[in-house]
């Protein structure tokens, strides 16, 4: 409550969601059921960063954990990295190095404090309308007509070059 009545933004100050009540359930729901549902999939480390932190720490701890005893197939915790063939792998590897974009912009969270970089619906709606109108962006890289148009390819580039 006080990091929003020191932002004194109108919407949040009197706003009926930003209440000591709402805000008290998230942080309860958060707690008592996102914490519990995460910890029954991965590993789950809790600091208290409220007095600064230091990452080496956490780097250390999740060094220390022996993920090797996840080995039995059907078991939920760390489901996501048992994976039975290379070519798997192979994918992963791709996704985590080829496609690093495509992640980041997963992660990419706007900068609310700065309004004018708050781009409307509306004006992102134009935006993509923009960019995949125009020719280059309608068809995968080798499949445009000054590409020489190949009607013969049928799977899609599973790799990405990058200079």
């Amino acid at each position: 409550m006080e990091a929003i009545k020191c932002r004194n933004l109108d919407h949040e100050v009197n706003g009926k969601a930003m209440t000591a009540a709402y805000l008290t359930e998230v942080e309860r729901q958060y707690k008592t059921k996102y914490l519990r549902d995460i910890s029954t999939h991965a590993e789950l480390l809790v600091y208290d960063w409220t007095g600064g932190g230091e990452v080496e720490v956490v780097v250390e701890d999740i060094e220390r954990l022996n993920f090797d005893k996840y080995t039995e197939r059907e078991e939920p915790k760390m489901k996501d990295w048992r994976l039975p063939r290379e070519v798997e792998w192979a994918d992963q590897r791709m996704l985590y190095t080829n496609k690093k974009d495509y992640l980041m912009n997963l992660l990419a969270i706007p900068r609310l404090d700065v309004p004018e970089l708050i781009t409307s619906a509306d004006d992102a709606y134009e935006r993509e309308k923009v960019i995949y109108g125009h020719p280059d962006f309608q068809h995968l890289d080798g499949y445009n007509k000054k590409d020489g148009a190949l009607l013969t390819k049928t799977k899609m580039p599973k790799y990405s070059e990058y200079v």
